[in-house]
């Protein structure tokens, strides 16, 4: 649940404490929010970083745990496009086709 909304900086309450770099989202009022844990605040509180305009966010909103990181996909359709960080093409071309996905956190 949010807890806070401070420009993109969101804090959730959890039931489970998702791991750092565990993308997290949130739907409201046809919009859909995704986020990103980078700092743990307890042992029931995350900080996390929108990745889209945060208008709209309140204190109260259910969050849910995507299961795992951010995630885009790996081609060489890749090359020579522009994408955002989730993978959707930003010029106007194509959506890409891509049988592997990776983090977008390489370790």
């Amino acid at each position: 649940m949010i807890e806070e909304v401070h420009g993109p900086v969101i804090d959730v309450v959890c039931d489970r404490l998702p791991p750092l770099h565990q993308a997290l989202f949130c739907a409201f009022d046809h919009e859909h929010y995704t986020f990103e844990v980078y700092r743990h605040l307890d042992e029931r509180r995350a900080r996390a970083i929108a990745l889209h305009p945060t208008a709209g966010l309140k204190r109260g909103l259910p969050v849910f745990d995507s299961g795992g990181p951010l995630r885009i996909p790996v081609t060489p359709d890749c090359l020579n496009r522009l994408l955002d960080v989730f993978g959707a093409p930003l010029d106007g071309r194509p959506p890409l086709v891509a049988r592997e996905m990776r983090n977008i956190i390489a370790r």
